[in-house]
């Protein structure tokens, strides 16, 4: 089959034995397609997750799968832009689901379009119902900082915005933006590529339907042992980079911060740590915020 893939879609697995199946009954449409490519990232240590994938791709030139030693979804997802061979890039969880146009849908706003990052809706489905979200309208925005600040300060947008998976980016936007972290680590990469970007897409069409069982769902797994602790050393990371060179990881710290204020937990040392981390930023950092935003608008023209 020749290379000439005009989508890749990159979904990092870890142990998702229990609840990739049914993100798979979706993706065996897209078996031997030639504009679409499907790159699974499998870094399972505790189930059969990287054998049920291996089985699956049997047969389709178009899907491929890496394993890595460890779980890191930056890593999983880094190396799927750089095996990708489409012109365009999307990432996918593996326990969410996507519809049945989705590719579809994307492939022809791509062709009719050509733009940096085309944002699509979806639905965040927590314990099977649906949490209402702030909708986009359809827009084509080339050129136009004043509308991509405008998406950027307004927080009504962020959870839309800071959501990776949410959206398409073009390949050669993102060939030099890279995952770091473990948490909110979407944000930052989704923040550099939106300054990137000379076009937006927006299409009001649902094409993902984000699923998880808490309202937080990054936080919804945490042991109260190892990933709390790096939770925690997480967002420590992120005060200390607003304060240095990485002017994007302050809206992850935004994020961080916009999620502890409505994430609620018994946990004692959780609570503590949420208190200190709050009284920490609080006081003048909605201000930073603006003018870092500000700051990197005017020098991103």
């Amino acid at each position: 089959m020749e290379n000439n893939f005009i989508l890749s879609l990159v979904i990092p697995t870890y142990n998702s034995e229990r609840f990739i199946e049914p993100l798979l009954s979706k993706l065996i449409l897209l078996k031997n397609r030639k504009d679409v490519e499907v790159i699974f990232v499998d870094a399972s240590n505790k189930d059969n997750t990287y054998s049920i994938l291996s089985a699956f791709i049997s047969g389709a030139p178009n899907f491929s799968l890496f394993n890595l030693k460890h779980n890191d979804v930056s890593e999983q997802r880094n190396l799927g832009i750089t095996s990708s061979k489409g012109e365009y890039i999307s990432f996918i969880d593996s326990d969410d689901l996507i519809s049945d146009d989705y590719c579809d849908v994307l492939i022809k706003e791509i062709k009719a379009n050509n733009s940096d990052i085309i944002i699509f809706d979806f639905d965040h489905i927590v314990d099977e119902r649906v949490i209402k979200h702030e909708r986009y309208e359809n827009k084509i925005v080339s050129n136009d900082r004043g509308y991509f600040f405008e998406l950027l300060y307004h927080s009504k947008y962020a959870f839309n915005l800071s959501a990776v998976w949410a959206k398409v980016f073009k390949k050669e936007l993102i060939n030099s933006v890279r995952f770091v972290g473990s948490f909110f680590e979407d944000t930052e990469f989704t923040f550099e590529a939106l300054l990137k970007a000379k076009t937006l897409h927006i299409i009001d069409k649902k094409l993902y339907f984000y699923i998880s069982k808490s309202y937080v769902k990054s936080l919804s797994t945490f042991s109260s042992e190892r990933n709390d602790l790096r939770f925690y050393q997480e967002l420590n990371h992120y005060k200390k980079l607003r304060k240095l060179r990485f002017p994007t990881s302050i809206f992850a710290l935004e994020n961080a911060y916009n999620s502890l204020l409505r994430f609620k937990r018994d946990d004692g040392d959780f609570k503590r740590y949420k208190k200190v981390f709050i009284k920490e930023t609080k006081f003048d950092f909605r201000f930073k915020v603006f003018l870092r935003r500000v700051y990197l608008f005017s020098n991103n023209k």
